[in-house]
């Protein structure tokens, strides 16, 4: 039966892992519209060290623990989940209730978006309550209610395992690992070998400077539009 409400699912999906596919999946055969927000802040790539070496350290783990920019995210769910409308996947600036409802209203004004299900793996789920509380005109008139979702192993669901096997040295082993975690439409060798290559010229980037011409560079031969 499908039900009378919107689902909301935000999230960095850096790069989408099997566990965030399958309550995807599930969600699209439950809800008249479900609509996927990756997030990415302004200060992604920002570094605020004083010294190069903090510089050199900050950078790297910023960019491994987020290497993938808006446009390539939003392509790689649009692959995984093609049932899923290209313009219900939205970029955000922060994991708001708020701000994904009015997203969703600018871009779709059709939409009813008074009864919304917001769904959160454990490590978010608290995050969102707390936003509940918080919620004002007129969106404190809304039925909003957050879910959780069933995350299956922590494997399953670990981004850093994901990222750690696609830069992996061995790169047969890596691919073994990333077969294993990503959502299973992503787990083909073109796929594998596009992000391995991505993952190795961002962290060559030795400035913020460079970084973002080469997010842009990135971000213009990405064949889908993001919105």
């Amino acid at each position: 039966m499908i039900q009378d409400r919107i689902a909301i699912i935000c999230g960095r999906f850096q790069p989408l892992t099997v566990a965030h596919y399958t309550m995807m999946k599930k969600l699209v055969d439950q809800y008249r519209q479900v609509f996927i927000f990756p997030v990415q802040g302004p200060g992604a790539y920002v570094l605020k060290a004083k010294t190069e070496k903090g510089k050199a350290s900050e950078r790297e783990r910023k960019i491994s623990r987020s290497p993938l920019p808006i446009g390539i995210r939003t392509e790689l769910i649009s692959k995984a989940l093609p049932q899923v409308p290209q313009s219900n996947i939205m970029k955000l600036r922060s994991g708001s209730i708020v701000v994904a409802i009015d997203a969703i209203k600018r871009h779709h004004p059709k939409v009813d978006v008074s009864k919304v299900d917001v769904w959160s793996g454990p490590d978010e789920y608290d995050s969102y309550v707390n936003q509940l509380g918080y919620l004002k005109e007129p969106h404190s008139d809304y039925d909003i209610k957050v879910k959780k979702f069933d995350v299956g192993t922590r494997e399953e669901i670990s981004g850093t395992k994901l990222r750690k096997a696609i830069v992996d040295p061995d790169e047969s082993k890596g691919f073994s690992i990333y077969k294993e975690v990503v959502a299973p439409p992503l787990a083909d060798e073109i796929t594998f070998h596009r992000l391995r290559k991505f993952f190795t010229g961002m962290l060559k980037q030795k400035s913020e400077d460079k970084i973002y011409k080469f997010l842009k560079l990135i971000n213009e031969e990405t064949k889908r539009a993001v919105r």
